[in-house]
């Protein structure tokens, strides 16, 4: 388990984790297990979905890659709109019985050099570039295509790409206005902007030292920055902007 990104539950029907039905590569399954999930869920008054991972699996090392559906792109967006599809209850749209999705994390996540997690100040950082980024782009896809309510941004940094042609600022996508916008104009995505809860949150020393035993408290995914990374700047809590915090 990852401290910050990981969770059990119990008392609800068992199934694969979203890379076993990857594996089965059964469109119609997912959404039936996505509409199984959503009369549960609706049955015990839990009215949106924090899900599904649209984000690729490319690095192996990386401890969320049991939520994603995989490396492969293609397969990805296929699944993710099968999944988006049958929580909300419709083919286009949330249904009145349908439980709210929320994709995410727009976008990049899971390409972290060294599998690092970009909930944890070592790992804030991910490298792409202009063709790998719009590959992980392409399981959102599926997601917009089946209406879904929501999308979270992604904690990471992303570095190398660059948007109408200028480099991504420095700064976490829940802070970044090329990815929003990104998502808001070129994807003409018009649903709601759910940023994580631990955006404005501070990170302390702790939070800062990978040597030392962290608690849920001591994850923080704040960073905006005042200069570039590369010149080691800390960390600073930023205003997020169309964002909203659930924190």
């Amino acid at each position: 388990m990852t401290v910050g990104a990981s969770g059990a539950t119990q008392g609800y029907s068992q199934w694969p984790e979203t890379l076993g039905f990857a594996a089965l590569g059964d469109a119609a399954l997912m959404r039936h297990f996505g509409d199984v999930a959503r009369r549960e869920y609706r049955a015990t008054g839990i009215h949106m979905a924090l899900s599904p991972q649209a984000d690729l699996f490319t690095e192996p090392r990386w401890p969320r890659g049991t939520g994603t559906f995989g490396a492969n792109a293609d397969l990805a967006r296929t699944m993710v709109q099968a999944y988006v599809a049958g929580f909300q209850g419709g083919d286009r749209a949330l249904a009145r019985d349908g439980v709210a999705t929320v994709v995410k994390h727009w976008v990049g996540y899971g390409a972290n050099p060294q599998g690092f997690d970009g909930h944890n100040y070592y790992g804030r950082l991910a490298v792409h570039d202009n063709a790998t980024l719009k590959t992980h782009i392409t399981p959102f896809l599926g997601a917009f295509a089946a209406g879904v309510a929501g999308v979270m941004p992604t904690y990471d940094i992303i570095s190398g790409p660059t948007v109408a042609g200028k480099p991504l600022e420095p700064v976490a996508a829940g802070y970044n206005a090329q990815l929003l916008g990104l998502l808001r104009k070129d994807y003409a995505y018009k649903g709601l902007v759910l940023s994580d809860w631990g955006i404005t949150r501070d990170c302390t020393p702790a939070c800062r030292a990978p040597s030392q035993p962290q608690t849920p408290n001591e994850i923080a995914m704040p960073w905006g920055w005042k200069t570039s990374p590369r010149r080691s700047a800390m960390p600073r809590r930023c205003t997020p902007g169309s964002t909203s915090s659930a924190a």
